[in-house]
């Protein structure tokens, strides 16, 4: 046998890991579907917003929620993106959703709008924190 290291591996190295484990893990998923969407906000023809989740099986979850600088507090659009997935999730017949976020990002916008925390990550890589929510959606 031979083991071999490879720092930053290329997409093509990255897919065929993840698609053996992915073959390996479809035998046991009562779900195999996973599809990714995005959601996206614009005013004057510029991105000021944008959500990607995944729907899979009964779950929302959230992996990137960005709001420009400039629009963060005023407005809702964070609130806004939110909702919209939640209900597209929903219609899906998703019932939970989940989200992990760092202490220096948005852990009170997620609390406010009904996330509860389940699990804190201490010392994330070295002196941050990762929190993961959940929130009911039935």
């Amino acid at each position: 046998m031979e083991f071999k290291f490879i720092e930053n591996p290329g997409i093509t190295a990255v897919n065929e890991i993840r698609d053996r484990l992915k073959a390996y893990n479809n035998q046991f998923w009562e779900v195999t579907d996973k599809p990714q969407y995005s959601l996206t906000v614009n005013e004057d023809g510029c991105l000021v917003g944008g959500l990607v989740f995944s729907v899979f099986g009964d779950w929302l979850e959230l992996e990137f929620l960005w709001v420009d600088q400039d629009f963060r507090g005023r407005g809702g659009v964070g609130k806004e993106l939110l909702a919209r997935a939640e209900a597209y999730a929903k219609d899906f017949g998703c019932k939970t959703a989940v989200v992990n976020t760092m202490s220096f990002q948005a852990k009170p916008f997620y609390e406010k709008n009904e996330y509860v925390l389940m699990y804190t990550q201490k010392n994330y890589p070295k002196t941050s924190s990762r929190y993961y929510l959940e929130k009911k959606l039935t």
